[in-house]
């Protein structure tokens, strides 16, 4: 019969984002940008909160792996962790900031790296 989920047991989901975490964490080595081999992928890594700085978002998927990073567009503003990610159609202008990370556990992410 099998055991029904405890709290002191990690989901399967939280088991596939640590083990996801670790496999980001061997790529990106060097803090800020860590280009990848495949084309149009990078993955970002931070191991301190940052101050607000203004970026342009290009239409890409950003999957938010571990860490918390507040991004404001107009007046609203969103916190992305591991739970969601960030998709944009179009080019979009935004203050971010990244808030939660550490040494032991930066913020990590996937980057969508800007065209030549």
């Amino acid at each position: 019969m099998p055991k029904p989920n405890s709290a002191a047991e990690p989901s399967r989901t939280a088991q596939l984002r640590a083990q996801l975490a670790r496999k980001v964490m061997l790529r990106a080595t060097v803090e800020g940008d860590n280009p990848t081999d495949i084309p149009g992928l990078s993955l970002y890594r931070r191991s301190e909160p940052t101050a607000c700085a203004s970026a342009a978002y290009q239409p890409s998927l950003v999957v938010f792996v571990q860490g918390q990073k507040r991004i404001n567009l107009g007046r609203t503003a969103y916190v992305c962790n591991e739970s969601n990610f960030l998709l944009t159609s179009v080019d979009l202008p935004v203050v971010s900031q990244v808030i939660a990370a550490t040494p032991e556990r930066p913020i990590l992410s996937s980057l969508p790296m800007r065209a030549a």
